[in-house]
């Protein structure tokens, strides 16, 4: 399933953007992923409350992540791949931070998959970030509430 789901955001990663110059700095493009419909459901640009939560999501306590799969049964996955990569300042990260993928799934604590920039290295963490205000913030409201997407969760 996890190979499913990063097949899906590689693909859409080798998509033409169109054309623009190099004095043009695009956002990235934020893709967000409904694990029981297992397809990409939003394309939206990052803009700079959706980075600053997922900046303070981030920051919020992270652990190490004890188990032993990232395989998320129902909910939503955010996938940033930054154009520059990010540094965060908690110990726990060992290189600047180059994609991100949040696992919002019901029932459960925030995750994170981060690929780092200079050591080619990634790291699951879990996070002590208030999920709900992750989705009001960044206007997910709507596709979290769908029933498809949380497995009958409200």
């Amino acid at each position: 399933m996890m190979l499913k789901i990063l097949s899906v955001f590689l693909v859409l990663l080798t998509l033409p953007l169109g054309t623009r110059t190099h004095s043009e700095e695009l956002p990235p493009m934020v893709s967000i992923f409904s694990v029981k419909q297992e397809k990409v459901v939003k394309v939206t640009p990052l803009t700079s409350t959706m980075n600053q939560s997922i900046l303070d999501a981030l920051q919020s306590s992270p652990t190490p992540y004890g188990g032993f799969s990232v395989d998320p049964k129902a909910g939503l996955i955010v996938h940033v791949p930054y154009s520059s990569p990010i540094a965060v300042t908690n110990p726990i990260y060992s290189d600047v931070i180059k994609e991100v993928y949040l696992f919002l799934e019901p029932g459960q604590s925030l995750r994170a998959l981060l690929f780092y920039s200079s050591s080619h290295k990634n790291a699951v963490v879990d996070l002590k970030y208030d999920m709900e205000r992750f989705i009001r913030s960044n206007d997910l409201g709507e596709l979290w509430s769908d029933r498809s997407v949380t497995n009958g969760r409200p």
